[in-house]
């Protein structure tokens, strides 16, 4: 029976299984991607693009405020894919989802440097950042929210950088451009705070912690003096009850885990959180331990999530619970699950970890298999853009065409220019009027 013990302690079998489901899942989505992806922008698009439109200057695109966030490096992914695909959005998607693959294959590295081995449970973790669950980030408004998980990861692999001076150039350079880059700035916010902490409890190099800090704070002292009021509507109804607010980000936390407002799912949040708070404690106490090797990468992935939380609770509670649902919201939360799965794998004893690990298990599975509710809408809107598509080709304008196939592709379209800028697409043959642009066919 020697070969049965062998193959349960393998880590290359470990290891192929892990990849093997990455690949299978990156394949899923890109596939979904490729048949739901219309070529025409929706939504948000066609405001965060404006630099585009109006040939800025790069810093003039890397600062540009949309909303309370600005662009930053989603305006170079902006700029790049529109030069080189004649402003075809489906590029823009596919940026996206290769983001999600490469934070899932970062997530696998991460694991492996703090546990230097793998889990039969380790392919839980490619099911956190490739699931369909997430195509409202993709297909709306990509990078925005889905810069989140890859730019928290970056930061904590960035952490295990040996030589100081190239760890701190890496995460000063992370700290500042994220404050502008969407909404990484959350990420900006953890490490500053968690630097910060370092120096208040004189842990590794205080001019390093201090540079990387100063950074962040540059960046976020620059946005808040060049903050324009009409476009930072992130501000709480003065009347919302406290119980609200509860409410509103218990669903967002386990936004994860749930799709529907209803009683079972408060307790389930509960149950949730309250399991969390041990991981939590045991964590913060790592990092304030002598040996605290690899705990600012766990403090980054919760603090990364919960200011996330605290913001869009601050800021959105006035769109109602179900806002709070919003699948374009999952991967500001994917820092947090994978520190729970992280956080639980470091457990004693060995009873208490198996309960956690099964328990996230069946919410991860849970999770990949109920997603209908949020890929339908993906699908119902790629198939009137279609029509609204061909309606466009025609020649007709987007007001009659958007009556005709009852479309709409922005809820202001006077105020976001729509027939100005299908003007400029058409005249310079770009988006859906490109000579060579390809046939699609109805799936």
């Amino acid at each position: 029976m020697n070969w049965v013990y062998n193959i349960g302690n393998s880590q290359k079998l470990k290891l192929v299984l892990t990849l093997v489901l990455t690949a299978l899942l990156s394949f899923l989505l890109f596939q979904f991607t490729d048949r739901y992806a219309a070529v025409l922008l929706i939504r948000d698009r066609w405001q965060s693009l404006t630099p585009l439109f109006e040939s800025s200057s790069f810093w003039e695109g890397f600062t540009h405020q949309h909303g309370p966030h600005r662009m930053g490096w989603a305006y170079v992914l902006f700029k790049a894919n529109a030069s080189l695909s004649g402003w075809n959005s489906r590029w823009d998607m596919f940026t996206q989802v290769t983001l999600f693959v490469l934070s899932a294959v970062m997530a696998l590295r991460l694991k492996f440097i703090l546990f230097q081995k793998w889990h039969w449970s380790d392919v839980l973790i490619p099911m956190i950042f490739i699931t369909l669950h997430a195509a409202i980030n993709i297909t709306l408004n990509p990078y925005i929210h889905g810069l989140i998980p890859f730019w928290a990861l970056l930061a904590c692999l960035s952490y295990f950088i040996t030589n100081i001076y190239w760890r701190t150039s890496s995460l000063s350079l992370l700290t500042f451009t994220g404050v502008f880059s969407g909404f990484t700035l959350v990420v900006s916010g953890a490490i500053v705070f968690l630097e910060l902490l370092k120096m208040l409890r004189q842990k590794g190099s205080w001019a390093a912690s201090l540079c990387i800090a100063l950074s962040g704070l540059a960046g976020f002292f620059y946005m808040i003096l060049t903050q324009r009021s009409d476009e930072a509507s992130f501000l709480m109804a003065p009347d919302t009850p406290f119980s609200f607010w509860m409410e509103y980000s218990l669903l967002l936390s386990g936004n994860f885990i749930f799709s529907s407002v209803n009683p079972q799912n408060y307790w389930l949040g509960i149950l949730v959180l309250v399991a969390i708070i041990p991981l939590m404690v045991m964590c913060v106490k790592s990092f304030f331990s002598s040996n605290s090797k690899g705990s600012e990468a766990y403090l980054i992935l919760l603090a990364s999530s919960f200011i996330f939380i605290i913001l869009n609770t601050y800021g959105r509670t006035d769109n109602g619970l179900f806002n709070a649902l919003n699948s374009r919201y999952i991967p500001a939360t994917m820092p947090m699950v994978l520190f729970i799965y992280l956080a639980s794998l470091r457990l004693k004893p060995y009873a208490i970890r198996s309960i956690y690990l099964i328990a996230f298990s069946l919410l991860i599975l849970r999770f990949q298999l109920n997603r209908s509710a949020r890929t339908d809408f993906v699908k119902r809107e790629y198939h009137q853009i279609q029509k609204l598509e061909e309606c466009l080709l025609k020649g007709n304008t987007y007001a009659s065409c958007s009556e005709k196939v009852n479309c709409t592709i922005h809820p202001k379209p006077e105020q976001a220019q729509i027939e100005q800028k299908l003007k400029f697409f058409r005249e310079n043959g770009l988006n859906i009027y490109r000579s060579d642009r390809e046939v699609r066919k109805q799936p």
